[in-house]
């Protein structure tokens, strides 16, 4: 506290100026802070549906539409961010257009291929094409006979690399376009019970970092097409992205004004203070302030374009974080979970192992990425079957294999569901369903001391949601399912989703020619291939928390087991111990879950 500060301070209420007296106010500040961040998570919690244990129905329903008002006409998509950043992508790409234009003259290219430039976009406003015109482009439909247009007319390098990118602006406007109509369409508030869904989402995964002390990994970032745009509050960050997923297709250009409209419209700040006093002979403390507000008023647009808030708040809600945050808030923010000043083994230091792992990671997906659009890759993460999308996956996959050599992906990733690279943690957990009599970190299938079996390369990363082997696209008998903490292993892995498959390997016949023990699986949910580069070791699993026999689904399969069908058989592979449960008859039938 500076002097100027001091002097409108009765003499007592001067702090105190020992070590201890300013160590404390320091300590004091930052729970202020943090108590500050906490009623920022409360109030995004009642937008996302989550009440509190002082809240009602009506609290919900009133901060919801307190939000939906103050952004309404900001996010109107006539008029929002959408239409906002088709208008500027579109003078971009016009302006491109005519550059184009220009260096074929430059280059003396022949004036037949100067339709290929208008070809790049209709003529006309995106507003005014076809909703079908839109939609195929959107998709990449038009890419491989441009492609091909291209090639024929003789084009050199430089000029089709220039107008290939001019065509992927066209099919991002063009995607951008349909999604504008397609919440113009639908009710207004309709498409806002996307948000709170996305909201509630966006919470939980926050929630859940700090939960587990990673306060500052859970702080209110803003990531778009996987660019951290900025870091806002955690109120604003929630319902900013809950915005950007719902309303699609929002680019890193356009996040910042987002962002700065719900700033604009929600306000947070303390309606308690905190008290210093100095008693005769020493410095008596006050708790650090528990009671805050959070207003939120309506946003209009400037002449400049920018978001303003006008006039009187038309919503308020107190919270006090004493009283009125969830078990799961009190957990996550208190003072166990905020942190240390003891230095842990890799932060901040870029020589640490994890500091080097991250650099790898970051690298080999640059790698893998450097021979797809931004296009493709929307185009291979998002839903649907086109051809265009099954191109752009299998082109992911492709250059995903010739990077770490892996060929086992062609059959147990469906190309028809989304396929995508992803950077981890987070999360901090994922799990694998291994044979258990081959997962034995104290000792091997003999008994004998030893390392246990290797993973697999499949992994589940989304524990909590209680998918089986059969979703996985595996049979589950003689397996157990065993979580992996990879919150320290940075890696990289491909997503997509389980393909229905028949497993040959898990359990074999005593005929070794024989399909006897084969088993069809379903598939069907999302699932990660990491490669040996950065597949987690036994040692970082937890123990197992389920046993292939209590699946519904291997009722008699357990049967066989214990009249003695079923048996363990191991010997060398190529790729160490191969480990097999050995049916000696017909398979029994699967019910339940498997």
């Amino acid at each position: 506290m500076g002097y100027a500060e001091e002097a409108f301070l009765s003499p007592d209420q001067l702090p105190g100026d020992t070590f201890a007296d300013q160590a404390t106010e320091v300590s004091e500040y930052a729970q202020e802070a943090m108590n500050r961040v906490a009623a920022q998570y409360r109030f995004a919690g009642l937008v996302a549906g989550i009440k509190g244990p002082n809240d009602t129905d009506d609290d919900v329903d009133a901060a919801r539409e307190a939000v939906l008002t103050a952004l309404a006409d900001f996010l109107n998509p006539e008029t929002g961010p959408l239409r906002q950043e088709i208008d500027r992508l579109h003078t971009q790409l016009r302006a491109e257009q005519d550059a184009i234009r220009q260096q074929m003259l430059d280059e003396g290219v022949d004036g037949y291929s100067f339709g290929l430039v208008d070809d790049i976009f209709p003529r006309g406003h995106p507003t005014d094409q076809a909703p079908g015109m839109m939609d195929y482009m959107g998709q990449g439909g038009r890419d491989a006979a441009f492609d091909d247009a291209m090639h024929r007319h003789g084009l050199g390098a430089a000029l089709r690399q220039r107008m290939t990118a001019a065509r992927d602006t066209a099919n991002q406007i063009a995607a951008l376009e349909t999604q504008r109509r397609a919440q113009a369409a639908a009710e207004f508030r309709a498409f806002w019970s996307g948000i709170w869904s996305k909201a509630k989402d966006y919470y939980n995964d926050k929630m859940a970092l700090v939960a587990e002390g990673k306060y500052l990994v859970a702080a209110g970032k803003i990531v778009v097409d996987g660019v951290e745009v900025f870091h806002v509050e955690i109120v604003v960050a929630i319902i900013t992205a809950a915005v950007i997923a719902a309303t699609g297709g929002v680019t890193v250009a356009m996040a910042p004004i987002i962002a700065s409209a719900v700033a604009a419209a929600i306000r947070v700040f303390k309606t308690g203070a905190g008290v210093l006093r100095r008693s005769a002979d020493k410095m008596a403390h006050g708790r650090a302030a528990t009671l805050f507000r959070v207003e939120v008023r309506k946003v209009e647009t400037s002449p400049l374009n920018t978001p303003v808030a006008q006039g009187d708040p038309i919503h308020s809600h107190d919270v006090d974080v004493a009283r009125d945050l969830t078990d799961d808030e009190k957990r996550g923010l208190n003072e166990e979970n905020q942190g240390s000043t003891e230095p842990t083994d890799d932060a901040g230091d870029p020589g640490s192992a994890a500091a080097a792992k991250r650099r790898q990671r970051d690298a080999d997906y640059d790698e893998i990425t450097a021979g797809l659009t931004p296009t493709q890759l929307r185009l291979a993460a998002s839903a649907g079957a086109s051809p265009a999308q099954i191109a752009a996956r299998t082109k992911l996959r492709s250059a995903y294999q010739a990077k770490f050599g892996e060929s086992n992906l062609n059959s147990g990733m469906d190309l028809d569901e989304p396929m995508k690279l992803v950077r981890y943690p987070p999360p901090d957990k994922i799990v694998t369903w291994q044979n258990e009599l081959a997962y034995r970190p104290e000792a091997d299938a003999d008994g004998a001391a030893g390392s246990p079996y290797p993973f697999g390369n499949f992994f589940d990363p989304y524990p909590s949601r209680g998918a089986t082997p059969n979703d996985l696209g595996i049979n589950s008998v003689g397996r157990e399912r065993i979580e992996i903490d990879v919150s320290d292993r940075p890696g990289l892995a491909f997503e997509g989703y389980g393909a229905e498959i028949t497993d040959t390997w898990t359990v074999k016949g005593i005929d070794p020619d024989s399909t006897t023990g084969h088993r069809v699986t379903t598939g069907g949910v999302p699932q990660w291939h990491v490669a040996n580069t950065y597949k987690p070791h036994p040692s970082d699993s937890d123990v197992a928390t389920m046993n292939w026999r209590e699946l519904p689904g291997n009722k008699h399969w357990v049967e066989a087991e214990e009249a003695g069908l079923l048996d363990y058989e191991s010997y060398p592979g190529s790729n160490g111990r191969n480990s097999y449960y050995i049916y000696g008859d017909t398979p029994p039938d699967a019910e339940g879950a498997r």
